[in-house]
């Protein structure tokens, strides 16, 4: 006669695969985001540090009005 413990199925084995299989599905989706992250950090601080397109004398105008108004109500 066999033994139940030699004669029942071993589960544990594909436990560990299944668990192994996720946990590399979880560190691929991480390196997948930081990736993306990364490039749209990247893209944003490209974009920031180009001029703006209204930097023509108007501009500077608008600014420098927007100055003035809000000088003139933090001295009232």
């Amino acid at each position: 006669m066999a033994s139940a413990s030699t004669s029942s199925p071993q589960y544990w084995t594909g436990c560990i695969d299944a668990l192994t299989n996720v946990v590399v599905a979880i560190v691929f989706v991480l390196v997948v985001i930081t990736i993306s992250l990364n490039f749209a950090v990247q893209l944003i601080v490209e974009k920031a540090e180009q001029p703006a397109e209204g930097t023509g004398p108007r501009a500077a105008a608008v600014a420098a009005a927007a100055a003035d108004a809000l000088a003139q109500k933090t001295q009232a």
